[in-house]
């Protein structure tokens, strides 16, 4: 191996052998530095600084978020007041659509706002649901409510001077209100939140309608409804058709009896003949009582009674009210001491309060035997007060004589036809004199209406009877004593009839009035003076008053009878007179 060799190095000057000191980049120290610092932050705040970047990202997106679900709940509300004013328009809601559309305004905010909670989440989802639904179901009531209200409006300006005095109160002062202006009347809501009409009646009191109860109304058919008087004329609808079915079921029925008809000649005192036809009931009561009680009274509802009722028997143009109510007043009470046995007569004040108003279903009335009786009394003057008027109506026009004037009479034929009526009248004077029997031996009672009771009834129908055709009028009358007071009643009750000049054959009309007072005799006078027959009138009557056992002809009456109608057909056989000999003059 080599041997290695050592090594000689040159000897370096001192000045080169200083040691060379070397400055530091503090740029690049600082750069260092801070890049270092930096990624050291970087790192530490990275999860901090991307949340606050989440978070602002976040902010930005819910607030557009809101602004979208403020936009959509205000486009919802926009459709609800839409829905508002597509409904609610003039043609359906009238002159009070900005009535209704300021009400339902309302709505549309609370519509807007359960949008809004909904979307926040700050109501339930059911609540939310609940809410809109009933907010829609509001606008469609209201929107029928108006329909009912403007229909209503309409019917009671057709019809305001017709209307009938049986109403709902509480209803019919809402239509005046509107009628008035509609000032009087607000559209807001109850304590329960439900939309209400209000207005303040003419006793200061406030009276409120739900939606409800405004949409349950049917004009004229309901007792809720605007009632109509009831029509009886020929152009009449209910009034005339009842008439009409009572008239028909009485006449169709077993126990009717038409109407019997006699024939009457006269020669008045112009030379003039004048054949009569005159036409009566025999039994005027049957229709009565068969009306009075027929079913179909009973059908036609409270409802048909109660306008009767207010607008017939009370009818404002026959007396004040309180006249109208006293003359109810004393009928029920007659009708009472008949039916129940009982008098009321010192509880008429009472009486007088009740039947102010008609109501066949009164609460008190089931539980006080005495308004029950008065209420059951009241529907039954009623009934009574419906069959009269059918009577009146239907029945008495046919009772009206008709007369046929024969002006070329020779002096035979109007002697004969004289001594005819007279041999006629003795012939029947039997039977007339029975009739005045039963005449007087009835009272002329009026009921409490003014109507003639059963006795007057009768009378007027036996002196149809006995006068016929010449009966041109009669009446059963009384004086009203106390009137407008809770004591009035009637007094001085009579039949005042006139008998006609044409059939009488008198210079003038005859009148003729009876009462209680009036002697026995008084009608067979009357009956001998019209007919031109001899005697006196009085001892006649008399005499067939007293005359004993009907089968006795041995009484002054049948020398009388029988002498008289010898006499005259004496005459009759002189002028060649035959009965039935129509060529006779």
């Amino acid at each position: 191996m080599a041997k290695q060799l050592p090594q000689f190095k040159a000897a370096t000057p001192a000045y080169q052998q200083q040691k060379v000191v070397k400055q530091p980049n503090y740029a690049d120290i600082y750069a260092r530095s801070y890049n270092s610092t930096v990624a050291s932050y970087s790192r530490l705040y990275q999860p901090v600084l991307a949340s606050i970047d989440k978070f602002s990202t976040g902010i930005i997106k819910e607030k557009k978020e809101k602004e979208l679900r403020v936009q959509k709940a205000q486009e919802a509300g926009l459709t609800y007041q839409n829905a508002i004013y597509t409904g609610i328009d003039e043609n359906l809601a009238g002159k009070f659509e900005d009535k209704f559309e300021s009400h339902l305004s309302k709505n549309a905010d609370a519509f807007t706002q359960n949008e809004l909670d909904n979307a926040n989440g700050k109501i339930t989802f059911e609540m939310y649901t609940a809410t809109k639904k009933k907010l829609f179901a509001e606008l469609n009531d209201t929107e029928k409510a108006a329909v009912t209200m403007r229909k209503g409006l309409e019917f009671f300006a057709a019809n305001k001077d017709n209307m009938s005095l049986y109403q709902n109160s509480k209803l019919f002062g809402l239509f005046e209100a509107f009628e008035n202006g509609g000032r009087n009347v607000e559209i807001g809501r109850n304590k329960l939140g439900n939309t209400i009409y209000s207005y303040v009646d003419g006793g200061g009191q406030e009276q409120t309608f739900t939606l409800d109860e405004v949409n349950e109304l049917v004009f004229g058919e309901t007792e809720n409804a605007l009632n109509l008087k009831i029509n009886y004329t020929k152009d009449g609808e209910q009034g005339k058709t009842l008439l009409d079915t009572l008239e028909n079921t009485i006449r169709n029925s077993e126990g009717f009896q038409s109407a019997q008809t006699q024939n009457f000649r006269t020669i008045n005192t112009k030379g003039v003949q004048v054949d009569t036809t005159a036409t009566a009931y025999k039994d005027t009561q049957y229709i009565l009582r068969s009306a009075q009680n027929s079913e179909i009274l009973e059908a036609v509802g409270e409802s048909y009674r109660a306008r009767h009722y207010h607008d017939v028997m009370l009818d404002p143009k026959k007396g004040s009210l309180l006249h109208g109510l006293n003359v109810q007043a004393n009928d029920i009470i007659s009708y009472l001491k008949v039916k129940e046995g009982e008098d009321y007569s010192d509880k008429k004040e009472s009486i007088l309060k009740i039947i102010t108003s008609y109501n066949e279903d009164d609460d008190f009335a089931k539980e006080d035997s005495f308004i029950g009786s008065i209420r059951s009394a009241q529907k039954e003057m009623v009934k009574k007060d419906i069959a009269e008027k059918m009577f009146n109506e239907r029945f008495a026009q046919d009772e009206k004589p008709t007369q046929t004037a024969i002006t070329n009479v020779t002096d035979n034929q109007k002697r004969a036809a004289t001594l005819v009526n007279r041999k006629n009248f003795v012939d029947t004077a039997e039977a007339k004199f029975g009739i005045i029997r039963n005449i007087n031996e009835v009272n002329f009672d009026v009921d409490q209406s003014g109507l003639p009771t059963e006795g007057g009834l009768q009378a007027i129908e036996n002196i149809y009877a006995l006068f016929g055709a010449a009966v041109t009028k009669i009446e059963n009358k009384a004086d009203v004593v106390d009137k407008n007071t809770s004591k009035e009643t009637y007094a001085n009750n009579r039949i005042e009839f006139t008998l006609g000049k044409e059939a009488t054959g008198a210079g003038r009309d005859i009148k003729i009035t009876i009462d209680k007072n009036t002697p026995s005799s008084y009608l067979a006078e009357v009956l001998w003076s019209i007919n031109g027959i001899d005697g006196n009138a009085k001892d006649i009557y008399d005499f067939w008053n007293n005359r004993g056992s009907a089968t006795e002809k041995d009484s002054p009456y049948y020398d009388w009878a029988t002498t008289e109608s010898t006499k005259i057909q004496t005459e009759l056989d002189k002028i060649g007179y035959q009965p039935g000999d129509e060529d006779f003059n």
